[in-house]
C-alpha cells in the first residue's frame, strides 16, 4: 500500500487501519476467547509519525521520556 497525504503530511502504509479486520479480531478474542489481536499485544499501540510504523508500549509513561517539537509553517 502506498503512502497517503493527508493535508501536507506524508503517512505511511502502517496509518491505515483495517476496521473490519479490527473488528473480527476483537470480537473472536472477547466473545469465544479467540487467540489476543495484534493490536491489543501490550497496554498502548501508536503511530509513530517520523518513523511511519506502529509501535507498542506497556505504560503512556514509556512513550513520553523522549520529547520532539514540532512548529506550524506561515506559509
Amino acid at each position: 500500500m502506498a503512502a497517503i497525504r493527508v493535508w501536507r503530511l506524508r503517512l505511511g502504509p502502517a496509518s491505515v487501519i483495517d476496521i473490519r479486520a479490527l473488528h473480527h479480531e476483537w470480537y473472536a478474542w472477547t466473545m469465544p476467547g479467540g487467540p489476543r489481536p495484534d493490536c491489543c499485544a501490550s497496554g498502548l499501540a501508536y503511530y509513530e509519525m517520523g518513523h511511519g510504523t506502529v509501535r507498542h508500549a506497556d505504560t503512556l509513561e514509556a512513550i513520553t521520556v523522549r520529547h520532539e517539537s514540532y512548529f506550524l509553517d506561515s506559509r
